[in-house]
C-alpha cells in the first residue's frame, strides 16, 4: 500500500498527519509513527555539544537559513530569496531549534505553537561541505 499526498505549504504536516492517520489506519489497520519531539531537557549535562560550530549562513534556491547561537540554543532566521521571494510578499521566518536527541546533529522546530513538530538535521556532505536538512531538503552553508 502506498499514499501521496502533493502539497506546497507550509501548514501541510497537520494535513499529512490526519489524513495519512485515517487512510493508513482504516484500510490497513497501520499506525502513524509518533511525532517528532523535543527531547527531554537534561540539566547540567556535562557533555553538551558545542553549537558554534554548526552556526552560519545555510543557502539554496529560494531559502537563506542564517543559524546562530542564541541563550544557549540554536534559532534560525528562513528568508525567502529569488523569484519566490517576489511572487510571495513573505517576511523572513524566526524558528527556536529545540534538540530531538543527545547528537547535537538532530533538532525540531515548528512555525506555531499549535503545528506539529519539523525535524531539522545537521550533516556533511562527502567533501566535508556542512549542510542542513529541513522539509525533505538539504541545504549546503555557504558561509
Amino acid at each position: 500500500m502506498a499514499a501521496c499526498l502533493l502539497t506546497n505549504s507550509g501548514q501541510s504536516g497537520s494535513l499529512y498527519r490526519a489524513v495519512f492517520t485515517e487512510v493508513f489506519g482504516s484500510l490497513a489497520g497501520l499506525r502513524m509513527p509518533a511525532c517528532p519531539q523535543p527531547a527531554a531537557e537534561d540539566a547540567g549535562d556535562p557533555e553538551a555539544p558545542d553549537l558554534g560550530r554548526l552556526a552560519g549562513r545555510y543557502e539554496r534556491a529560494s531559502r537563506r537559513l542564517d543559524v546562530s547561537v542564541r541563550e544557549g540554543g540554536l534559532h534560525v532566521i528562513l528568508t525567502p530569496t529569488g523569484e519566490l521571494a517576489t511572487l510571495i510578499d513573505s517576511q523572513p521566518m524566526e524558528l527556536s531549534l529545540y534538540p530531538a536527541d543527545a547528537s547535537g546533529l538532530n533538532f525540531v522546530c515548528r512555525t506555531h505553537g499549535d503545528q506539529p513538530w519539523n525535524p531539522l538535521s545537521f550533516g556533511w556532505l562527502a567533501d566535508g561541505i556542512p549542510y542542513l536538512f529541513l522539509g525533505g531538503r538539504i541545504t549546503p552553508r555557504v558561509e
